[in-house]
């Protein structure tokens, strides 16, 4: 199974990044700068902590796979979406992380 990553538009500076799986494709809360869009490599240029963490997001989708297999369980839309926001959005205790991307979202939209 592959996973890749890809931007829907070139036109905006701001973007967010979509996961394709197994013919599924679902947007990521993931805002990214278009021009730092490495589509080759499906890397962001200059941020290695977001490279690492889409690595990682790989080989933890694939392992949540592999255990849905041996299940039996359904893969599908709803599978994959499920699976990403569990592993995107909590950590091994259960809270909810605060994404780097959304508190630089409100520092640099915030109008206060």
């Amino acid at each position: 199974m592959k996973i890749t990553y890809k931007i829907r538009s070139t036109t905006k500076p701001n973007v967010n990044l979509y996961l394709t799986f197994n013919g599924y494709k679902i947007r990521l809360p993931i805002v990214v700068e278009t021009s730092k869009c490495n589509r080759g490599k499906q890397q962001v240029k200059g941020d290695d902590d977001l490279n690492a963490k889409l690595v990682k997001l790989n080989a933890d989708i694939l392992k949540q796979y592999n255990k849905a297999v041996l299940n039996r369980e359904i893969i599908d839309l709803s599978w994959l979406k499920f699976t990403v926001d569990g592993l995107i959005t909590t950590n091994k205790t259960g809270n909810v992380e605060e994404l780097y991307y959304f508190t630089n979202y409100v520092e640099h939209y915030s109008i206060c």
